[in-house]
C-alpha cells in the first residue's frame, strides 16, 4: 500500500501571500495529506523576467509565513538544480526520494488550463495526482485534452488520493481568495496584513522589498 500522500504547492513565491496560504489550508483540511511541501522555483520557465526577490529571501518569507502551520514545509529542491525550474524533475527527483509516497501537485484552475503545455505533462500523472482549486475568473478547460484526461482521471472523494501513487485528478471548490503577487508586488507601499502574514510583511519593509 502506498503511504499517506505529501502535497506539494510550487511556484515562485515573490512573495508568499495569504492567497497561498489559503490555498493549502484548504487543500490540507479536505484532503488526507501528512505534510504539504511549498516548493520556491529558481526561475520559472513562463516568466520573462527573474524574481525581484533573491531564492533565499523568497525561501526565508515561506519559513516566516509557515513556521506556526505543523505540517507545512519549504522544501528548497529547486535551488539544487539549474535554472530553469520544471515541475517534471521536480517530482521526478521527490519519487526517487520517496518512491512509495503519493505526491499530490496543488494547481490552481488558472494553472490547469494550460497544463497540456508544461514540459513532460503527461509525465507528471505518472509521479504524482493532481488537486485541481477553482480561481475567481477561471473554468475547466473544455478542449480535448482536458475533458479527455478528466474522463480518464478525475476522481470525487479525497481518500482515493491514498490508494495508487499517482494519476489522479481531484477538482475542489473553495470560496474565492483573489489575491496575486503580482499586484502586491506593484502595491508595495500600501501592503498590509490582509495580503500577507505579519511576519513576511516585517521583512519585506526591513529589507526594503518590491520598492520602486
Amino acid at each position: 500500500m502506498p503511504g499517506q500522500p505529501l502535497g506539494i504547492l510550487g511556484g515562485t513565491f515573490d512573495p508568499i501571500h495569504r492567497g497561498h496560504l489559503a490555498v493549502a489550508e484548504y487543500v490540507f483540511t479536505h484532503c488526507p495529506l501528512a505534510q504539504i511541501h511549498f516548493t520556491p522555483c529558481l526561475y520559472p520557465p513562463h516568466r520573462r523576467s527573474p524574481p525581484q526577490a533573491s531564492p533565499a529571501q523568497r525561501l526565508e518569507m515561506i519559513h516566516l509565513a509557515i513556521a506556526d502551520h505543523p505540517g507545512w514545509v519549504a522544501n528548497d529542491i529547486d535551488f539544487q538544480r539549474p535554472a530553469p525550474s520544471y515541475m517534471v524533475d521536480t517530482l521526478s527527483q521527490l519519487h526517487q526520494q520517496q518512491p512509495h509516497t503519493p505526491w499530490c501537485l496543488i494547481l490552481g484552475m488558472d494553472a490547469f488550463g494550460h497544463f497540456n503545455q508544461w514540459r513532460e505533462w503527461e509525465k507528471i500523472l505518472t509521479l504524482a495526482h493532481l488537486i485541481i482549486v477553482n480561481r475567481p475568473e477561471f473554468e475547466l478547460p473544455t478542449e480535448d485534452w482536458s475533458r479527455q484526461l478528466l474522463a480518464a482521471t478525475r476522481i470525487n472523494h479525497s481518500h482515493e488520493l491514498t490508494q495508487s501513487l499517482a494519476g489522479r485528478i481531484l477538482i475542489l471548490e473553495m470560496p474565492p481568495c483573489p489575491l496575486s503577487a503580482t499586484e502586491i508586488r506593484r502595491q508595495s507601499a500600501q501592503l498590509n496584513e490582509k495580503d500577507l502574514p505579519r511576519l513576511v510583511l516585517n521583512y519585506i519593509r526591513k529589507y526594503h522589498l518590491y520598492s520602486h
